[in-house]
């Protein structure tokens, strides 16, 4: 049987003070008691959604932003558009950086960047224009795409490799996505999708994230030792 609880107890029960509760209801985030004659009677459901908003809160959520995770999950958004509604897993989302369209020129000297290369940045989403200046949603693009210019390789090259390369990388997300809904997704289905473990499964997904770049990494790096041990032989006089 669920539990029940006036006002007075529900906030005492969760360490925050009446007139919080009575705040949240005005906001849409909790939802109303059933009434009991002129008394307000709460439920465990109730005190499940106070347990989310402070965990969300814990990690920096607005009282809108929480509003947003909440009403998706009652419509029955999937885990992708809740979290991100929610910006759930901010660790994940770095933050974009604008810069005149001059200064992007200049980074990816000495290889002009023709208009086309533009619009193949801006179809595949590394980059979006604003008049005369430049968004990306990801830093780290900019930053590998200098660094290969630097190496003498074309703009549109460097666009090229993306592209055959997105492929793939979804291909390895996908296998990691298999992990998550086989061990984590569907036990807490099974458990009936309780709200307030939101956050504990937007930490599992970071975590699998962390995971899936430290193996990518180790492994890349284990093939370009090869790689550069095969070139240097190569480049022995005697071989």
């Amino acid at each position: 049987m669920s539990e029940e609880y006036t006002v007075d107890e529900l906030a005492q029960d969760a360490s925050i003070p009446t007139s919080t509760v009575r705040m949240y209801q005005n906001r849409g985030l909790l939802a109303p008691p059933t009434k009991r004659g002129r008394v307000g009677i709460y439920d465990s459901s109730h005190r499940s959604r106070l347990s989310l908003i402070a965990s969300l809160q814990d990690r920096g959520f607005s009282l809108a932003a929480i509003k947003d995770v909440v009403d998706n999950w009652e419509k029955g958004k999937s885990l992708h558009e809740l979290l991100s509604v929610g910006e759930a897993v901010p660790a994940l989302r770095p933050e974009p950086t604008r810069m005149p369209l001059t200064e992007i020129t200049e980074r990816f000297a000495p290889a002009p960047i023709t208009q086309e290369d533009l619009q193949r940045s801006v179809q595949l989403g590394l980059i979006e224009i604003e008049g005369t200046d430049v968004i990306s949603p990801d830093p780290a693009f900019l930053e590998v795409g200098s660094l290969l210019s630097e190496l003498g390789i074309s703009t549109s090259d460097i666009i090229t490799e993306y592209e055959e390369m997105m492929p793939k990388v979804d291909d390895i997300v996908r296998r990691f996505q298999s992990v998550f809904d086989q061990h984590i997704w569907s036990e807490f289905v099974d458990q009936g999708q309780p709200e307030d473990q939101l956050p504990e499964i937007a930490d599992k997904v970071e975590k699998l994230a962390h995971a899936a770049n430290k193996i990518l990494t180790a492994t890349v790096n284990r093939e370009f030792a090869r790689l550069a041990d095969e070139y240097l032989e190569q480049a022995r006089p005697d071989s």
